[in-house]
This record gives structure tokens, C-alpha cells and sequence, in this order.
């Protein structure tokens, strides 16, 4: 058989040739019988041609897919024989596939990385160390994520399976849970996640930045800080589902962050590395899009964890709010940048700042136009080539598997929410899939973020050879001028310049500190996460106030400051002012139904008014961040005091989930 094959592989033109000659010989004017018997012989040639062709093709293709996984489950746990309910069945491969001197192997190498690993120095010593303990010729080689990823997998599957949080909730059911969460590892191997990234990061300087604190986290001086932000989906609404048919019962509502995939991200990296390596704060808020983790970057608004330097990296996961927002296309567009453009706001001025920008696409599928999503995901694509920040897309490393099954069966919902058809024939989506999503995703960040640190010691160059060629991959210091449909090529290299020139002289009066005089946002992780927390903030500068009240507490999203009735009111006075105060920005919920049908909400201060609406015609709520401009003559300066008024002008209902009174 390999004989044969390894022949047919040398003439992958065989069978069209011998169609082509099969052809001609049966145009030649021979005797009729002849004519058959060599068009018979050809047809047979031709035949067992594409027969070993096609054989040869599966059988090539069905090895590289075995010898993957193989490798991925050098130490597979015991599944029940009993379970039949996994829904990656038809993916698994049985433990006796593998040798045992495979798996020998790997506890051997497993033990004598595990022991370099914890007394390994810096981001790029760990990467030697993780694969090159016992080779001191590879000592100075950074391996592939591939490689490192297939090296630790049965320590990666065996921490994700043993979450004590999940062994609670599924309880009796916890067996039937590791054997589901080992196909799922099955199925998903590192050539699948590799898909996930789409670009780097390009920034240099932060990558260096990123590389000394990642060496001083190891050194045990300090932690790396991670913020994720995102919408419902991000903050683990609906993580609890499963297939396993255990209820998320009320009770277990507390354990929704601690179930979403930045909790499993942030346990797997370090258990892996035995110690506190990384902090990751979930400030997802449901309803929130890019421009509402716009307004959060540019007033620092930061949950106490993060003080007073806000995170190292921002992992921005608002791709379903952002493809489904009630907006055009290009709003929808602007939207997206307004988040780079005020993370690099503060690069401009800074350049060894951080964040580093992460934007995940967790957006996969949804009823309508495919290309119409397609474009969403291109788009998100254009930009991080054009300002060069990271991209990670779920999408592309489970897209195939969505699209190829019943969009309504529930077991194609692990990995989206499920659908369900009306009787009017309606699609009535869920954008909410439960836990394997969940565990999905943190297996796809940890190890795109294993990708990030390799890129990032490959690119630096940090291993003392020559840096010439890196020196040339410094960009500018300033990113390009905003990208838009109205945007010529021929007038980049004015409006950069003028960019630039904008920005040094913004940069001149440019202060780091506090910005706002007043703020508050509501958010789980903030301390504003209770009704009782809001309602005692505002207490403080509340001049009046009728009909309107706190709710929310710290499971319930989307809580904040709301009318409960027609011409509802109240009004704050902030004295003393900390910073001078000249753009006032409220973050406000949109939402639908007759209940927010003609809310509209009037703010005056300094003798001017601002109008804002609480309804839109649309099947989902959306927080929108409203920044209003007083103008320099109408600025308060530092010191001084500012009365604001709030007022009901249409409807019976607003909700306001967030102030920010603030100098820029």
C-alpha cells in the first residue's frame, strides 16, 4: 500500500492526464473493437487512479489529524463507558490508541519542565525552559506555541477538569463533566486553536514594557494585570448552562463570574505556574459596546483592583454587542475605533505606557446575511493591520463546526446560544451559550497569550544576538490618522502630520492624575456594585431628588440610577472641585418595549442643555455613553462648584449607569 502510494503521489496529474489520453486515443479512426478495449483499460487506469488519490488524501490527512491529538492526550483520564451524551463523540480518540512509551515520554518531560519552570528568570527564559530542560544545545531556542501547548496538555486538560467551582456545581454529575470537558479538550487541538490568532500586536515599545513586567511577575514582584472588557456574554450570563442537564439554579448566580471564561483564564495560567502570576478583573457590563470601553480608558475609570496604573492588558471581547448594535455600519465602525484611539491617547503621551490592546471576536453566529457578519469580522481585521493591536477570533476556530450543523439542534448550541423557530416562523436567538463556551475560550486566550509571549521574544530579539533588524520594525510614534471610507491615500502622509503636531501640543498640557471631579460607574467589580453603594454615593451631592432610585445588586447587570416615573428629578451640587470640569459624560441605558417607549431625559448645567433619549426600536438594551461639551467659556475650574439638574422630559423610565464630570 505505501509503495503505491507513495508512486501516485509522484504523478498528482495521473488521473486528469490519463482522461486527456483516454480521450485522444478514442478519436483515432481504430478498429471498433480495439476503440472499446483500450477506452475500457483507460477507464480502469483512470479509476483506480483517483481511487488511490483520494484514498491516499484521507488517509494522509485522517494521520496528521490522529497524530495531533495523540500527542494532545499523552494522559488521557478514564472515561465511563456508560456516557453517551458527549457532543464531541464522533471526535474522540480512545486512550489505547496511544503508546505507552508516548506516554512515558511526556510524565517524564512533564516532571523535568514542571521543576525548570518554577525556578526559570524572565518571559523568554520560561519559554526555553518549557521545552528545552534537558537539551543544553537548545538552550537559546524559543520554542513554538504548538510544541509547548502539546508538551503540558494533560496538565492543561487535568486543571480545567478539576475546577473546584465546577466539581461543586455539577456534583454528582462531576464524572460525567470531566469526560465532557476531556472530548471538548479532544476536539479542540492545537492546530484548531491556532486559528484563534489573527494579528500581533505591533507596538514595540509596549511589547518591551510587556516583557520587563512579565519578568518581574515571575520574579514574584508584582502581579501582571489583566482587565477584560465586554458585554453579557464576557461578564457569564448564561455560563452555567450545560449539557449536562444540572439546573443553574438561583442560588448559584453568585458563581457567574467565577463561571465566565476571564475566572477560567486567569485559574489555568496560574495553576500552571503553581503561584499568583496574573490578576484578571472581569469589568464586563451587559449592554456595554466598544465605545462605552472607550469612555472607561479615557477617565481611568478602574475598579480598585486596578489602581492607581490601571491593567498591563486589555482584553477587549465586545465583538457580539458590536456586530449586533441598532447602528449603521459606519457608526458601528467608528464605535470600534473610538476604543483604540483613546488607548493610544494615552501612548501618545507616554509611549512606554500600556495597555496593550487585545480585541477578541467572540461573535460566531447569528440569523441573516452570513456576509453581513463576515464584513464585521473583515472589519475588525482592517483595523488592528492599520493601528497594530492583537486580534483573536473564537469565530475562526469554531466557525466551520457552527455553520456545518442543525442551527437549531441543541448540541450545536455548546458552542453558540441555542435558536429556536417560532410558530410565526420567526428565529428567536440566544446570544448566551453556557459553559462549554466558557471553557472554550479560556483554552483559546491561554493559548493565543502563549503565542503573544513567543512572538514577543522572537520580535525583541531579547536573547543577546544582534537587534539591527528589530530597530527597523519601530513604528511611528504616533499610529496612523483614523481609518474611514473618506480617507485617500495621497493625503495620509498631511493629515499624519498634522496628527502629530495635534497630539504633541495635547500632550504638552497633558496630565496622567485624576481627570474628573465626579465619577461613577456601576459595574460588579466596582464599588459601585449594590443599589445601597449607589444610593450612598449620590447621597453626598444629592440637592433633591424625586422619583427616582438605586437599583441593582452585585449579580443583577445593567443596575444604576433610575426614573421610575413621569417627570421624575433630582439635582447634585459637586463643591470644591478637584480638576476643572468641562465635558460631562453620562452612561445610559437604551432599551425597548412599551414600558421605555418616548424616555427622554434633559441635563443643564452652566446654562446650557443636553437631551437624551432612553428608547429604540430594537429587541436588545444598550449602554450609551453620552459626552456632552460645556465649551472653555462655560468650563468650571479646578475648585470651584457645578450644579447639575436631571430631569424627565418624555416617557416614565431612564436609567443612568455611570457619570463622569471631567477636564478633557
Amino acid at each position: 500500500h505505501n509503495s503505491f502510494v507513495d508512486c501516485m503521489s509522484k504523478h498528482k496529474f495521473g488521473l486528469t492526464n490519463n482522461f486527456l489520453g483516454m480521450t485522444k486515443i478514442i478519436r483515432m479512426k481504430h478498429h471498433a473493437v480495439s476503440k472499446t478495449a483500450i477506452s475500457l483499460g483507460l477507464l480502469v487506469l483512470a479509476i483506480l487512479c483517483f481511487i488511490a488519490n483520494l484514498y491516499s488524501s484521507i488517509t494522509i490527512t485522517t494521520a496528521i489529524q490522529w497524530s495531533t491529538s495523540i500527542q494532545e492526550r499523552s494522559n488521557p483520564v478514564p472515561i465511563d463507558k456508560n456516557y453517551k451524551e458527549s457532543p464531541f463523540a464522533w471526535e474522540r480518540l480512545e486512550a489505547k490508541i496511544i503508546s505507552s512509551s508516548d506516554d512515558k515520554l511526556s510524565r517524564q518531560s512533564e516532571a523535568t519542565t514542571t521543576s525548570r519552570r518554577d525556578h526559570c528568570e524572565g518571559l523568554c527564559g520560561c519559554l526555553q525552559s518549557s521545552m528545552n530542560a534537558d537539551n543544553a544545545e537548545l538552550e537559546n531556542i524559543i520554542p513554538n506555541p504548538i510544541s509547548i501547548w502539546r508538551r503540558y496538555s494533560s496538565e492543561i486538560l487535568n486543571i480545567s477538569m478539576t475546577r473546584e467551582e465546577d466539581i461543586s456545581f455539577f456534583h454528582n454529575k462531576s464524572h460525567e463533566y470531566k469526560a465532557l470537558v476531556q472530548d471538548l479538550f479532544s476536539f479542540l487541538t492545537s492546530s484548531r486553536l491556532l486559528k484563534s490568532s489573527e494579528t500581533f500586536p505591533q507596538d514595540l515599545n509596549a511589547l518591551k514594557s510587556l516583557h520587563n513586567i512579565v519578568g518581574e511577575t515571575i520574579a514574584g514582584n508584582r502581579q501582571l494585570q489583566v482587565a477584560v472588557f465586554g458585554g453579557s456574554l464576557t461578564a457569564g450570563h448564561g455560563c452555567l448552562e450545560n449539557p449536562l442537564g444540572v439546573p443553574s439554579q438561583q442560588s448559584f448566580l453568585k458563581r457567574q463570574l467565577p463561571c465566565a471564561w476571564p475566572a477560567r483564564f486567569e485559574h489555568l495560567v496560574n495553576s500552571m505556574f503553581g503561584k499568583e502570576l496574573i490578576n484578571v478583573t472581569n469589568m464586563a457590563m451587559a449592554a456595554t459596546t466598544s465605545d462605552v470601553g472607550a469612555t472607561v480608558v479615557e477617565y481611568q475609570l478602574w475598579p480598585p483592583a486596578l489602581l492607581p496604573n490601571g491593567p498591563d492588558i486589555i482584553i477587549a471581547s465586545f465583538a457580539t454587542n458590536d456586530a449586533l448594535a441598532e447602528a449603521t455600519q459606519s457608526e458601528i465602525y467608528q464605535n470600534m475605533q473610538s476604543l483604540i484611539t483613546a488607548i493610544q491617547a494615552e501612548k501618545n503621551c507616554d509611549r512606554n505606557k500600556m495597555p496593550l490592546l487585545i480585541y477578541m471576536d467572540d461573535f460566531i453566529a447569528w440569523p441573516g446575511e452570513v456576509k453581513k457578519w463576515l464584513d464585521f469580522h473583515h472589519d475588525l481585521h482592517e483595523l488592528s493591520d492599520w493601528y497594530g493591536f492583537g486580534f483573536l477570533s473564537y469565530a475562526n476556530v469554531l466557525r466551520d463546526v457552527v455553520h456545518s450543523s442543525d442551527m437549531f439542534d441543541k448540541k450545536n448550541s455548546y458552542f453558540k446560544g441555542e435558536w429556536e423557530k417560532k410558530r410565526n416562523g420567526k428565529i428567536s436567538p440566544n446570544p448566551h451559550p453556557g459553559i462549554t463556551f466558557h471553557i472554550t475560550m479560556s483554552w483559546i486566550v491561554t493559548f493565543s497569550m502563549l503565542q503573544l509571549a513567543v512572538h514577543t521574544c522572537s520580535i525583541l530579539d531579547l536573547r543577546g544576538t544582534d537587534d539591527s533588524d528589530t530597530n527597523k520594525m519601530i513604528l511611528p510614534s504616533i499610529p496612523r490618522p483614523p481609518l474611514n471610507s473618506k480617507l485617500l491615500t495621497e493625503e495620509i502622509p498631511k493629515q499624519w502630520k498634522d496628527l502629530e503636531n495635534s497630539e504633541q501640543k495635547r500632550c504638552s498640557t497633558f496630565t496622567s492624575g485624576n481627570r474628573c471631579a465626579f465619577v461613577w460607574v456601576a459595574n460588579r467589580v466596582s464599588e459601585f456594585r449594590t443599589a445601597a453603594a449607589i444610593e450612598g454615593f449620590l447621597k453626598r451631592f444629592l440637592d433633591s431628588s424625586s422619583g427616582w432610585k438605586a437599583e441593582g445588586n452585585s449579580y443583577r447587570s445593567k443596575h444604576g440610577y433610575v426614573a421610575k416615573e413621569a417627570a421624575a428629578k433630582f439635582s447634585l451640587t459637586i463643591p470644591s472641585l478637584e480638576s476643572n470640569v468641562r465635558f460631562l459624560t453620562v452612561l445610559a441605558l437604551k432599551s425597548y418595549g412599551s414600558e421605555w417607549e418616548g424616555s427622554r431625559l434633559k441635563m443643564s448645567a452652566m446654562g446650557k442643555e443636553f437631551f437624551m433619549d432612553g428608547y429604540h426600536n430594537s429587541s436588545t438594551s444598550v449602554i450609551i455613553p453620552h459626552k456632552f461639551d460645556l465649551a472653555a467659556k462655560n468650563s468650571v475650574k479646578r475648585g470651584g462648584n457645578i450644579t447639575v439638574d436631571f430631569q424627565m422630559v418624555g416617557g416614565k423610565t431612564f436609567k443612568i449607569t455611570g457619570m463622569a464630570f471631567c477636564s478633557q
